[in-house]
């Protein structure tokens, strides 16, 4: 299994380290604070962080990558040392300053210590928000690095494939994942597909399938799918996704043509219709859809929404057992119903 996550905090503890070693934290205001990052500069962090990777391996044999990602958020290092790492014009879709030299160099010089006693032992981290960019100048990375880019807000248009999209979104996206692939012999992506910032249909199935398949074509190991538990309204999106992991040539038509038939039986050909409404939707509006389904809601206009309806109130007629009923309940009451 893996462990990548958001790491600092249970690799180097503040409430174990942070007394005895308090020049292993932020320097935030002239002050070192046990709240913020780490400072990745600090001598005998990279020695800290190789022990927590090698002492977690053996400890779990099973492990196939071990995170080191930071934490999640801001409280980033203010120190010269860590500075001196910036490069000014290396920007985030923000405008602001990329962190991603502080991570690449930390990152490598832990991975290299722990190759010295495991060379098998991947050492992983996101390549993820204020630290997406790719590192200017490098020509690879060590062997025994992971990195999982996350297809995160300003990185993120699931309105059209990230292969053939012309989206700043999706144009900036394929810089990223084209260029750390020249630099990586581990990678995967971290997906949104899934609505954490919205409850209601996510009609992205093109998109997704289509990604997957750009994702096969360039080698990665696989992708991750952040899943609020959203199934009535978004269910079809997580079969999908497993579905096209495990065999990314499948079509996505004939996918949507099983689904409907094996979940919603004799209610198939309105639920198909159903989804097919709201795919024409998203394609006709030109719409952005970002992580989480940000943006999404003016999807749902009122002609949309009574359309999509008029659909689900076949499906109980046509098959009212109890899972169908089930189903078209959620989407219909929790889901459709929220956004007219």
């Amino acid at each position: 299994y893996e462990w990548l996550a958001h790491m600092y905090q249970y690799a180097v503890p503040p409430d174990r380290f942070f007394t005895e070693h308090p020049e292993w934290f932020a320097l935030i205001d002239g002050k070192r604070v046990s709240t913020g990052q780490l400072c990745t500069t600090a001598d005998g962090l990279v020695d800290r962080m190789a022990k927590y990777v090698l002492d977690s391996y053996k400890r779990n044999p099973q492990l196939r990558v071990l995170g080191i990602e930071a934490n999640d958020g801001a409280g980033w290092c203010e120190c010269d040392k860590c500075r001196a790492l910036d490069i000014p014009t290396l920007l985030t879709p923000y405008n602001q300053v990329s962190l991603t030299p502080r991570l690449i160099d930390f990152n490598t010089r832990v991975a290299r210590k722990v190759a010295e006693q495991d060379p098998d032992a991947i050492v992983g981290w996101y390549i993820y928000s204020d630290h997406t960019e790719v590192p200017p100048g490098a020509s690879s990375l060590p062997s025994n690095m992971h990195g999982r880019v996350c297809t995160y807000t300003a990185f993120s248009n699931y309105a059209e494939p990230i292969e053939t999209g012309q989206s700043p979104q999706n144009v900036r996206l394929r810089g990223v994942l084209e260029g750390y692939r020249k630099l990586l012999t581990h990678m995967s992506t971290y997906e949104y597909w899934s609505g954490y910032n919205w409850f209601g249909p996510m009609p992205i199935r093109k998109a997704i399938a289509a990604n997957i398949r750009y994702y096969a074509k360039l080698g990665l190991e696989g992708s991750y799918l952040l899943g609020p538990e959203h199934w009535g309204s978004q269910g079809f999106n997580y079969w999908m996704v497993g579905r096209l992991l495990w065999d990314p040539s499948q079509s996505e038509e004939d996918l949507l043509e099983d689904y409907c038939k094996g979940f919603f039986g004799p209610a198939a050909e309105p639920m198909q219709t159903y989804f097919l409404h709201l795919e024409r939707a998203v394609a006709d509006s030109g719409m952005v859809v970002q992580s989480g389904g940000s943006y999404i809601e003016p999807l749902f206009t009122p002609a949309v929404t009574e359309r999509a309806l008029e659909l689900l109130a076949e499906a109980p007629d046509l098959a009212p057992d109890a899972v169908v009923a089930v189903g078209h309940g959620q989407m219909k009451e929790g889901r459709l119903a929220a956004v007219m």
